[in-house]
């Protein structure tokens, strides 16, 4: 996913670097513009952003109105490292939509869910490399192997690789949860919004349809939607597979696109995975009576989540 090409620029409150990798998403990586650097490197929040077909995650970039910056930059000045990208078909990657995917991808099975989730695994693997000491010391940042294409000197702080988070916003949260459940490597995660069981959709969309149909990030799903079909998984197993490591679950109860008591029921069954591992208080649920539009409240419950779990403060 990612290159050796560097461009940098340092602002009031985050450092921003750029890895460019020919023909694949550029992801900007935030650093805190401090040189006070933890001995494991910095905690990195994967920050995935939400159904901007226009800007991508510029978009939510801004939303927070408590720094000057924006929300990017509020998580930086605390002291984690940001990484970010465009996701398929959206801001820098509009011409990559689902079309031109699957127009691609016709024979081969793939989803654009699926893709989203494997730039996860592959930004996994650039971190790694760039762990203190990785690029000298381990054999598949030197010549490529594994997704990371070969690394010369990085002008950036060490990263701690075994300290990466996902924090995802609607689309982001479907994202989010699929590769927490998916990469045992991702140490926490939070989900704002954007789920709702594939059971339990409202009529206005969301559930199965909101993901095979409305955004087509899985349109095998569509075989299983109608009476008498089961789908292969719904966000209860989903979300049991992450356990027993920290979720964060915040679903207002007035988000147009999700069904309440269906979420709420999902979240419940899926506690009990945590309950199994002794782990309970690991999962935090949080069901406000809001609307979700990641701004006031639900934003400073993700800052208050960064300094909780990348942070540990």
């Amino acid at each position: 996913m990612y290159g050796h090409r560097l461009q940098a620029r340092r602002g009031a409150r985050a450092a921003l670097v750029r890895l460019v990798r020919y023909g694949e998403p550029t992801a900007n990586l935030y650093l805190p513009n401090t040189t006070d650097v933890p001995a494991a490197g910095f905690p990195v929040v994967i920050f995935l952003h939400g159904y901007s077909y226009q800007l991508g995650t510029s978009s939510e970039y801004g939303l927070y109105e408590g720094s000057k910056g924006g929300l990017i930059s509020a998580i930086a000045a605390r002291g984690a490292a940001v990484l970010a990208w465009d996701q398929h078909g959206m801001g820098s990657r509009q011409h990559d939509g689902a079309t031109k995917f699957y127009s691609r991808h016709r024979d081969d099975g793939a989803s654009r869910l699926g893709a989203m989730v494997g730039e996860i695994e592959a930004a996994l693997d650039a971190l790694h490399c760039l762990a203190p000491g990785a690029a000298a010391t381990l054999p598949e940042c030197a010549d490529g192997s594994s997704h990371v294409p070969p690394y010369g000197p990085l002008d950036v702080p060490p990263l701690d690789p075994t300290a990466v988070h996902l924090l995802g916003y609607s689309m982001g949260s479907i994202i989010a949860l699929h590769a927490a459940a998916l990469l045992p490597q991702i140490a926490s995660v939070a989900a704002f919004g954007g789920w709702t069981p594939f059971g339990g959709a409202p009529a206005a969309g969301g559930g199965l349809r909101w993901l095979y149909e409305t955004h087509a990030l899985l349109p095998r799903l569509g075989h299983f939607d109608g009476e008498g079909r089961t789908p292969p998984y719904d966000y209860a197993e989903l979300i049991g597979a992450i356990a027993p490591r920290p979720a964060l679950l915040y679903s207002p109860l007035r988000h147009r696109f999700a069904n309440a008591t269906a979420v709420a029921a999902a979240a419940k069954e899926a506690a009990a995975a945590w309950a199994a591992a002794n782990a309970s208080a690991a999962l935090e649920v949080e069901a406000p009576d809001a609307p979700s539009d990641f701004r006031g409240a639900e934003v400073e419950r993700a800052l208050r989540w960064v300094e909780e779990r990348a942070l540990q403060v």
